[in-house]
C-alpha cells in the first residue's frame, strides 16, 4: 500500500535530479528548527514539516517553508480583514494555519478548529473546504496516481530508481 511519508521521503532524496519532469517539483529538506511557538499544527502537519521543509508539490499547491507560515498568515490575515465589511478578521492566529498557495495562487487553509483543508478566494470568492484532513490530502496528493500525469510520473521516478 502506498504510503506518503515514503512517497514524500524519496522526492526530498531526488531533489537535486535535473531529470524531467522530477526537476519541477522541488521539494526542500526538512528544517531542524523547532515549530513556531504559537503557531497550531496536526500529527501530519508535523511530519510532513519533518520530513520537508515545502515546495512544489504538484501542479496543484506549493507548500511554504516553515520560517514562512507565521508571516504568510499574518499578512493574509491582515488582507481580509474587514473582508465581509464587519469589522473582523477571517483568520485567527490560534486556529488557522497558512500551508501554501493552490495553483491559482489561492492560500492553502488548515483549520485546527475543524482539522479541514479550505482555500480562501478572496479576490470575490468566500471559503472553499476541501472536506480533507492534512493527512488524507496528503495521502491522495502522493499516492493517488490518476490525476496530472507530469505529477504522477514525477513520484513514479524516484521508486523507479532505487530498482535495480
Amino acid at each position: 500500500m502506498c504510503n506518503w511519508r515514503q512517497r514524500l521521503s524519496a522526492l526530498v532524496a531526488a531533489r537535486e535530479s535535473v531529470e524531467y519532469p522530477l526537476f519541477v517539483f522541488r521539494v526542500r529538506p526538512p528544517d531542524p528548527s523547532p515549530w513556531p511557538a504559537g503557531l497550531p499544527s496536526s500529527d501530519a502537519i508535523r511530519e510532513f514539516y519533518g520530513l520537508c521543509d515545502g515546495g512544489v508539490l504538484s501542479l496543484e499547491a506549493s507548500w511554504f517553508a516553515k520560517h514562512e507560515l507565521i508571516p504568510r498568515r499574518d499578512d493574509l490575515r491582515g488582507q481580509l480583514f474587514d473582508y465581509r465589511g464587519d469589522g473582523k478578521h477571517v483568520l485567527h492566529p490560534e486556529r488557522h494555519v497558512v500551508l501554501g498557495e493552490d495553483s491559482a495562487g489561492a492560500p492553502l487553509i488548515w483549520d485546527a478548529e475543524s482539522g479541514e483543508l479550505s482555500t480562501f478566494y478572496w479576490k470575490g470568492g468566500d471559503w472553499e473546504p476541501w472536506g480533507l484532513s492534512v493527512d488524507a490530502y496528503l495521502q491522495r496528493l502522493f499516492c493517488d496516481e490518476s490525476g496530472d500525469e507530469l505529477w504522477a510520473n514525477a513520484l513514479r521516478m524516484p521508486a523507479d530508481a532505487t530498482k535495480e
